[in-house]
């Protein structure tokens, strides 16, 4: 489906049965989480590991489910995936920040809340971010770029 403004969005059919739990199901309540949750994201990429790494380096969160899914602290899914439309991985084309008319636009993004502002913007540096020379945040928030061009926010507590 998609939103009004035109980002894509889907809803799926939760489990009904006890019989038919997926893996997702199994593997929370292997955890203690009980049911999953009511919200994932997908994000897409073209070199799902590299950035999957990258994210569960920088938040630290759950990666034991699947090389592509990251299991946030408030049991939000992150999903990272190759593009589903008809270009071949090779043509992926990120997004751009600041928006650019006539660019592959934003759909997205994540805002991170760090007690030490200028430590975690080093340290995503450091993982493989790079921060843009256009900031808007002053000493509020610090926009970077993911390895695959998505832009988040480091925003201090």
């Amino acid at each position: 489906m998609l939103d009004t403004e035109g980002h894509p969005f889907c809803l799926c059919q939760k489990t009904q049965t006890e019989s038919k739990k997926s893996k997702f199901d199994l593997y929370f309540e292997e955890k203690g989480y009980g049911v999953i949750p009511d919200i994932s994201i997908n994000i897409d990429c073209q070199k799902l590991k590299i950035l999957h790494e990258f994210y569960s380096q920088l938040t630290g969160w759950d990666q034991g489910f699947h090389e592509g899914v990251l299991v946030a602290d408030n049991r939000m899914i992150v999903c990272f995936q190759g593009c589903d439309n008809d270009a071949t991985m090779d043509e992926y084309i990120p997004p751009v920040w600041p928006e650019e008319p006539g660019k592959e636009q934003k759909q997205i993004h994540f805002n991170f809340q760090v007690d030490d502002l200028q430590s975690a913007v080093e340290e995503a540096v450091r993982l493989g971010a790079t921060k843009p020379a256009r900031q808007y945040g002053g000493e509020q928030w610090v926009t970077l770029l993911d390895i695959a061009g998505h832009p988040f926010c480091l925003c201090g507590r």
